[in-house]
């Protein structure tokens, strides 16, 4: 036998070769046949074998890095298909995971608000607007209009507190850019503006 494969070694290296993408096609169709067999077998392994692949990672750290360099482009498109494929799978696993691990993610929740404070607060402010029907490049207003803004737009007094300033926006506007100025919670509710003739 031993004999047979030496003499044998470069034509079954030949059919390897030539029957590449057929054996690969296979390999991938048996592992979507056999996805539950084939997570549970690979979270066991990574488990069993959990330092070897932390040492492999350190040790190969230069060869990782550049082969997530030179694959971007594919694992973007990968990923980007992966997601559309499987968004309700995603969406299902998600929710497990954050009931399984409640305790966990509310400790890291509250810990990343408290390490990231005015990220936290510029989301909150965004999505009262999304809430309230503002539309528009609402990252770039809250950087570069409504967090600069000390004074109101309309009537020019110094805003109280954060509650007192507001974004105005045009309700009659529902399918694009709607938002007029920063304004005080007065001039916003009372519709100041509109004894303004620059803002008619």
């Amino acid at each position: 036998m031993k004999q047979y494969n030496i003499d044998n070694r470069e034509r079954a290296k030949q059919w390897e070769k030539d029957n590449a993408a057929k054996r690969a096609a296979g390999k991938k169709q048996w592992r979507v046949d056999n996805a539950d067999k084939c997570k549970e077998h690979d979270t066991q392994y990574r488990v069993d074998n959990a330092e070897k692949i932390k040492q492999y990672k350190i040790d190969n750290a230069e060869k990782i890095k550049q082969y997530r360099v030179d694959n971007a482009e594919g694992k973007k498109e990968y990923d980007k298909q992966y997601k559309i494929e499987n968004r309700e799978k995603r969406a299902t696993d998600a929710k497990q995971y954050y009931i399984d691990n409640a305790e966990m993610m509310k400790e890291k929740k509250t810990q990343y608000q408290i390490d990231n404070p005015e990220k936290c607060k510029k989301i909150r402010v965004i999505s009262g607007w999304k809430r309230i029907g503002i539309i528009g490049d609402l990252s770039f207003i809250y950087d570069n209009d409504y967090l600069p803004a000390t004074n109101c737009w309309v009537c020019n007094k110094v805003f109280e507190n954060s509650f007192d300033k507001c974004c105005d926006h045009d309700h009659s506007i529902t399918d694009g850019d709607n938002v007029r100025q920063i304004v005080c919670r007065s001039c916003n509710s009372m519709d100041s503006w509109k004894n303004h003739s620059e803002w008619v």
